[in-house]
């Protein structure tokens, strides 16, 4: 058994009325009404939806054609983007931060490492490289763009995560050692020559 509406949708479910064979994802029906709408860029409309909802963080909610109608609903966000809330296009993710799937902001590259502006697939260890020997990054503000040069009196080993490294374990790198020189750049300490 069919209900035909107005403009010839079938709907193979039971309806108390015109206004329930339109409440499908995409289309929202206000109380009383025969004729669905569209929900706008940006809104989502679940199921038997009866209004309008913001599209949520972490999705993006834009028109696209689904069996040749056009549709709104939400679609989970991109890898290599993030969506914060309320989003029609998702945003691409900047170097020196990754974004997997679902993202709501954009996550920074952690201490020692630099963006390498590879965004796909967005992850830490294709969006983000370990700084090398003789280096360090800070990731203030979220910016582990660059690895910067050892400062002079330190070792920086390998993923350097502060500029003033004291322990190998924590902070990849160490205070230059008494008997040893450091100048900037150190990636190992260098024997102070004798006499």
């Amino acid at each position: 058994f069919f209900f035909q509406a107005e403009d010839g949708i079938r709907d193979p479910l039971w309806s108390r009325g015109l206004g329930d064979v339109y409440k499908r994802q995409g289309f929202y029906c206000r109380e009383g009404t025969k004729t669905p709408k569209l929900c706008d860029e940006g809104k989502h409309c679940p199921l038997s939806s009866s209004e309008e909802k913001d599209c949520p963080p972490g999705y993006f909610c834009k028109y696209h054609s689904e069996k040749g109608n056009t549709i709104a609903n939400k679609r989970l966000c991109t890898p290599g983007f993030y969506c914060p809330g309320k989003t029609i296009n998702p945003i691409p993710c900047e170097t020196g931060f990754y974004c997997p799937e679902g993202t709501i902001l954009q996550i920074p590259c952690p201490s020692g490492t630099k963006g390498t502006g590879q965004p796909f697939p967005s992850n830490v260890t294709t969006s983000c490289s370990m700084c090398p020997p003789g280096t360090y990054s800070l990731s203030q503000d979220g910016l582990a763009t660059n690895c910067l040069t050892c400062l002079p009196g330190y070792v920086c080993v390998y993923n350097t995560s502060t500029a003033t490294p004291m322990d190998p374990k924590k902070d990849g790198g160490f205070n230059c050692p008494k008997g040893f020189y450091c100048p900037e750049g150190s990636y190992a300490p260098t024997p102070c020559p004798i006499g």
